[in-house]
């Protein structure tokens, strides 16, 4: 999945970090300031493991653990969302960005991100009618096939 460079350094965190860190007792780290920079700065998800690498240059003390932890916070605080891969691994983006789901080809592995959800907005309905279900359909792909390589099987 697509994502930008790293931005600039030195930037301060955004307001929502800062407050939501404070009210629930925990520090406003560096390493925090910083992988929230990276996930603002990405076109797309991100990968735990592309986020540790970002930072390891301008961060060489910071460890894959404390990367993830640190996005499992961010989550839990209602910074940070994530998705998952057609592989199943998880991929991270910043909460602001709009609800989306992807469409994953199993032929091509071309990825489309749908914003405008309303077939999947009836889906939920039905579910949440039917079963009492809260369904989340932006957290994991739809795999299928793309008109392009249905077009080239005939």
């Amino acid at each position: 999945m697509a994502t930008d460079p790293t931005p600039g350094r030195g930037r301060a965190a955004e307001a929502p970090l800062r407050d939501r860190l404070r009210q629930r007792g925990r520090r406003v780290t560096l390493q925090r300031e910083a992988i929230m920079q990276v996930l603002r700065g990405c076109a797309g998800h991100i990968a735990a493991d592309d986020v540790y690498r970002r930072l390891r240059e301008e961060f060489p003390q910071i460890n894959r653990s404390t990367v993830y932890r640190t996005l499992h916070t961010l989550e839990e605080l209602g910074l940070v969302r994530h998705t998952h891969d057609e592989t199943g691994a998880p991929r991270y983006h910043h909460a602001e960005d709009p609800p989306h789901v992807h469409l994953v080809c199993r032929g091509c592995g071309g990825l489309t991100a749908v914003d405008e959800l309303p077939v999947l907005e009836q889906l939920v309905a039905s579910l949440r009618d039917r079963y009492g279900f809260a369904a989340d359909p932006t957290h994991f792909p739809i795999a299928g096939t793309c008109a392009q390589c249905r077009g080239r099987r005939g």
